[in-house]
């Protein structure tokens, strides 16, 4: 009875190294190759690729095309997951995968339009901007093709990547833009303010930025919304220095070495893989250092050989809400200047 409980344990104990040995090779193999050489339709020239001690790919191509179609390449190998999770939310396409715990996401984006805004954008593009995204498709296309083993996201939920397109790359685009710019919120609540205690107390609770106001503040004022947010931090636990999105820069004649110094704190919320991508791209024009968002050919935050740039958000009003009235003979219809006008309907499937 002993012996055969002893063999159960054994084989129990040989399938589990199986398995974990199975898996172990799986995740490696999934793993870029990061050296050797590969040869891609597609490119005009060589291109170089060349991973530093972090794991940072420095692009040398000849063409700032092939350069774009180098950088898909590299975030197809590294982020290809995080790709297919970004185009799917955009697209509102998560429940395919994911099953009804996302299907009102998938309704609240589909009914937004983000996937179509996408679309309708991408003809206003300039024709040297067209190219660039073409070749950065190309470049994750290129990957894709190769048939190589996919992260185990993919595994794990039987999805298999269809090919990339310009408009999965310009729909994360409309996400970010989403995401920092939801003012939306503060529209809804001065609507309610002002059906709850009138316009001129709710102006007095949701002020405007006075016009002609300063935009720098002096020392003294600085110095006083300083103590403000000491305060509050303090007392009420709201605020903080580290809280928010912030960017400065010194001129050269206050640093050390005389160069003047950027830095860029944009707040993005934190998340397993980074939102961030850093990369080195040299072209024939073009010769970038910084981060990227992966699915997208740009670099956002970074510096080219005479200039660094950033990017933070400062709370703009571009969003704006309609109460539309909708005609109760005809519900397919709202109206406009006091005329019913036929809605355009979107079949979702």
């Amino acid at each position: 009875m002993r012996d055969s409980r002893l063999k159960v344990v054994a084989i129990a104990l040989g399938m589990l190294v199986l398995v974990l040995a199975g898996g172990w090779l799986y995740l490696r193999s999934s793993l870029p190759k990061t050296s050797g050489a590969v040869s891609l339709a597609g490119l005009d020239g060589q291109v170089e690729i060349v991973r530093d001690a972090d794991g940072v790919p420095h692009i040398f191509a000849s063409t700032d095309n092939d350069a774009f179609f180098a950088l898909g390449y590299v975030h197809a190998q590294d982020r290809l997951w995080q790709m297919e999770f970004q185009r799917r939310t955009g697209a509102g396409r998560l429940s395919e995968i994911l099953g009804e715990a996302t299907l009102d996401v998938d309704k609240f984006l589909r009914t937004l339009g983000t996937y179509r805004a996408a679309e309708s954008a991408w003809p206003a593009l300039s024709m040297e901007t067209k190219l660039a995204v073409e070749a950065y498709v190309a470049g994750i296309n290129a990957w894709i093709g190769e048939g190589r083993t996919l992260p185990i996201e993919f595994l794990i939920l039987g999805v298999k990547p269809e090919p990339w397109t310009v408009y999965d790359s310009m729909v994360w685009s409309k996400m970010m833009m989403w995401d920092l710019g939801g003012n939306w919120d503060d529209e809804l609540l001065r609507t309610l303010l002002l059906s709850a205690v009138g316009r001129e107390r709710a102006a007095d609770l949701m002020p405007g930025y006075p016009d002609g106001a300063t935009t720098i503040l002096a020392a003294d004022t600085a110095d006083s919304l300083l103590a403000l947010d000491a305060f509050l931090k303090d007392s009420l636990q709201l605020g903080g220095l580290d809280v928010g999105s912030n960017n400065w820069v010194i001129g050269g004649g206050r640093t050390e070495s005389g160069q003047p110094l950027l830095a860029n704190d944009p707040h993005l919320g934190a998340s397993i893989p980074s939102i961030w991508y850093l990369v080195e791209l040299q072209g024939d024009r073009l010769h970038v250092t910084g981060a990227t968002f992966p699915g997208m050919p740009i670099v956002p935050i970074g510096h080219n050989d005479n200039i660094a740039w950033g990017l933070t958000n400062l709370g703009p009003d571009v969003q704006d809400l309609y109460i539309e009235r909708i005609n109760p003979q005809h519900p397919n219809q709202y109206e406009v200047d006091g005329e019913w006008v036929d809605m355009t309907i979107v079949a979702e499937e």
